[in-house]
């Protein structure tokens, strides 16, 4: 299985939110293991920062508002290698109570964790059945796709949905050849994690919720990415792969 994972050069990815954070991590290992990785993100010049630090030439990003302009993102896939592999790692969070939630937060949170990914998905799907290609997509979920948690009803929501969309286009196109599954870390040791968990109330709620008492590092979830997205993970289709800490379990 290790040897499998170390060779991803039959692989053409395309990571969503590289720019930083897991998305720029996943972009990093997988093109160590042999991937030839596109990068797409909102801003330019930090994705062309982020490209030239992995060694990723600038002529593979995508700079490109994928919550708002998905006709600029249709547009660009006809510039690009068509990619035989989707990772939708772009999300975003707003973490208040429910009574305080407004239609804006909603409308962000949606827009990106759900709207985008179903799009993007489908315009990757639609090049992939015309032109025969085994495709897989790999969507970055949460252990919030499974549970629930105080302040986090719109973040739940968006995750739980995007479970349903991906065992969904499982059960639609596995028999095309086609591979969809969620990887479902719990919260990830980031610097924007690190400022979340800077609130007592909120590191203690996670420390008790974690039976393996740490969060998840993004090395752990490119590394469990670039396994799910190898040949030697060919039958796991349709699957949340949980990378929670037991979080689920308890």
């Amino acid at each position: 299985m290790l040897a499998a994972m170390q060779d991803l050069s039959s692989k053409t990815v395309l990571v969503t939110g590289a720019s930083s954070g897991i998305g720029a991590k996943i972009a990093a290992r997988l093109h160590e293991h042999g991937a030839t990785v596109l990068m797409a993100g909102r801003d330019e010049e930090k994705l062309k920062d982020k490209a030239s630090a992995i060694g990723i030439a600038s002529t593979n990003i995508i700079a490109c508002d994928i919550a708002n302009d998905l006709d600029g993102f249709r547009s660009a896939l006809s510039d690009i290698p068509t990619p035989n592999v989707l990772i939708n790692s772009a999300g975003m969070a707003r973490n208040v109570p429910f009574l305080n939630v407004n239609e804006d937060a909603y409308d962000d949170v949606f827009g990106i964790n759900v709207r985008a990914v179903f799009f993007v998905t489908r315009a990757l799907v639609s090049e992939w059945l015309a032109k025969d290609i085994n495709g897989i997509v790999l969507t970055i979920s949460s252990q919030m796709g499974h549970v629930g948690g105080p302040n986090r009803s719109v973040y739940c929501a968006s995750k739980h949905a995007v479970e349903g969309m991906m065992k969904a286009l499982t059960v639609e196109f596995a028999s095309k050849g086609l591979r969809f599954l969620t990887l479902c870390p719990t919260f990830v040791d980031t610097p924007l994690a690190r400022q979340t968990l800077s609130d007592p109330d909120m590191r203690a709620w996670v420390d008790a919720s974690i039976p393996a008492g740490r969060l998840v590092t993004t090395s752990e979830v490119a590394d469990t990415a670039a396994f799910l997205v190898s040949d030697s993970a060919a039958m796991i289709t349709g699957s949340a792969v949980m990378l929670d800490g037991g979080w689920t379990a308890a």
